[in-house]
């Protein structure tokens, strides 16, 4: 039962309060609401915008590196699978068949001989750049030019590379991130010394590259020239091309 409290001034139209027993106090007195006021809400609002504005960019940078080390490994299935080609063939890597009728590109080697599936084609390019799903031209890079005559093999229509010849492995360069000075996509071509086909720093100034020792490197301009004069001659053209698709003479 609950317990009535006395009232201790009467006739003056004070409303009692009651205790029913629970250690709660109830009264019929209008509670008091603070809202908020448009200043104050413009004030939060402002504050989650710049926290928004501060968090955007570190969040594009997870993204973009995401994609990067989604590149490496794409790079690494390929480079895996020209390695799997070459002990099966002399030590040779395909880089590109053409018989005036039948045109084979550098991957589609490896996928017609079982050592990259043909299923899904969109680990042959860089994700990072258009045009981000497989398109037959548009993907890594296979080495074209300014390759040393003892390390170029030519049977046929077939065109090699004769990879366990190559006295530097770690810096010759056989597939890379590649940008075409005709539409600024991928391409299926490295040439060191034109913009057709030329090496593409998209990732922060580096280009990722496969070497023929089997290592994947994100190389910058400097990483590129270094490793291409290794054994070409220091007048050797290069050729490069940022982020923004302005192409760079980086020797001589």
């Amino acid at each position: 039962m609950p317990t009535e409290e006395v009232y201790r001034k009467s006739g003056t139209g004070e409303t009692p309060s009651h205790n029913w027993g629970c250690g709660v106090k109830t009264t019929n007195k209008s509670l008091l609401r603070k809202d908020f006021t448009l200043i104050e809400l413009m004030v939060v609002v402002s504050i989650i915008s710049i926290l928004a504005c501060l968090l955007l960019p570190a969040m594009q940078m997870v993204k973009e590196r995401s994609r990067q080390l989604l590149c490496v490994n794409n790079l690494t299935q390929c480079g895996l699978a020209s390695l799997l080609y070459a002990q099966d063939y002399q030590g040779d890597i395909h880089r590109y068949y053409f018989d005036g009728t039948v045109e084979k590109l550098w991957y589609e080697a490896l996928i017609d001989n079982g050592y990259l599936a043909d299923k899904n084609k969109n680990f042959i390019l860089c994700p990072l750049w258009p045009p981000e799903k497989f398109s037959r031209y548009q993907t890594y890079g296979n080495r074209m030019d300014n390759i040393p005559s003892r390390y170029n093999k030519k049977s046929g229509a077939g065109n090699y590379i004769r990879l366990w010849s190559i006295a530097y492995p770690s810096d010759f360069i056989v597939l890379a991130d590649t940008v075409s000075n005709s539409n600024g996509k991928q391409v299926y071509v490295i040439y060191l010394s034109d913009p057709a086909g030329a090496l593409h720093l998209r990732h922060s100034g580096h280009a990722n590259i496969w070497f023929a020792d089997g290592s994947v490197k994100a190389s910058s301009k400097n990483d590129i020239k270094e490793s291409v004069l290794k054994e070409l001659p220091g007048s050797t053209p290069i050729v490069v091309s940022d982020k923004s698709c302005t192409f760079i003479s980086i020797n001589p």
